[in-house]
């Protein structure tokens, strides 16, 4: 018997920043394409036991709320942001070792 599938999302809030090569400038030009991305929770340059990757593919939605502008802040540390929930297109693989074939 089967059960439902499980569905795996990449969630969060972002900055605005629409500078090229920004976050946001990914989200803005591949609004609702698959894009291949590469998760590192815990940083590092590369995957450990210990600060694994998590590697797959993701379906860009439109953003939450303003993806430009918002509500004036006067705060000089104010920023817009956005936010984000993105439905992977399969289960995401961990990945440990630099030379796993699923980051060649």
């Amino acid at each position: 018997m089967c059960g439902p599938t499980r569905q795996y999302r990449l969630q969060g809030t972002a900055a605005q920043d629409p500078g090229k090569d920004s976050f946001w400038d990914l989200v803005w030009s591949n609004a609702d394409e698959h894009v291949d991305i590469a998760l590192r929770p815990a940083g590092g340059e590369v995957p450990t036991d210990e600060q694994p990757w998590f590697i797959g593919t993701v379906l860009i939605g439109e953003a939450d709320g303003d993806l430009l502008g918002g509500e004036a802040d006067a705060a000089p540390g104010a920023r817009f942001v956005f936010g984000f929930d993105w439905a992977f297109t399969a289960k995401p693989t961990r990945v440990t070792d630099p030379q796993d074939e699923a980051l060649l």
